[in-house]
């Protein structure tokens, strides 16, 4: 943990929290003490989301403890779960993940507009809860993350982004298919 911290100490200003990801196998049974155990082992100036993939781990208790050391508990629309959206500290970090099916990346390929609204209408529930939500989208989710990202911030009010400016490289920068 100290060589990654270390690792990323340049991107400190640019840093939101730190996701601590959990195998679909890792239950709360067995696991519980062992993850509050390193919650507990972090150092205090970063912060935590941390994402369950077993449904054992929806529990009072566990939204409690995370809450004592003001971590998110991640809220993820993905195949392994239906995670409950409880607020455990001053942030939301929502994650859409899918579920595999899409095997040809870049365009949206599924329409997920449905679970989108699910979970915009569940952060405007808990807005008064905290100054900000982080929310990310994998490329699995429908088929291309940006735009699935440029979707959602539409859903929830924020201005569409200009996707294409956004891409074309400055003057001189080469792009990753540049390389061979």
């Amino acid at each position: 943990m100290d060589t990654f911290l270390r690792a990323i100490e340049e991107l400190r200003p640019k840093i939101g929290p730190l996701l601590l990801q959990l195998p679909p196998s890792f239950e709360v049974h067995g696991g519980r003490e062992r993850l509050l155990g390193f919650l507990d082992s972090l150092p205090r100036d970063h912060r935590y989301a941390v994402e369950f993939r077993h449904d054992s781990w929806m529990r009072p208790e566990v939204f409690a403890e995370l809450r004592r050391r003001e971590a998110a508990m991640v809220w993820n629309e993905t195949q392994y779960m239906d995670t409950i959206p409880e607020v455990t500290t001053d942030f939301v970090y929502l994650r859409f993940i899918g579920d595999r099916s899409v095997d040809r990346l870049g365009a949206i390929q599924i329409d997920r507009t449905k679970e989108m609204e699910r979970w915009a209408e569940r952060l405007r529930q808990v807005e008064d809860h905290g100054d900000r939500a982080f929310v990310l989208f994998n490329n699995h989710f429908a088929g291309a993350g940006p735009a699935c990202a440029d979707r959602f911030r539409r859903m929830i009010g924020f201005p569409a982004l200009d996707l294409a400016a956004m891409h074309a490289p400055d003057v001189g920068q080469r792009r990753l298919p540049d390389f061979p």
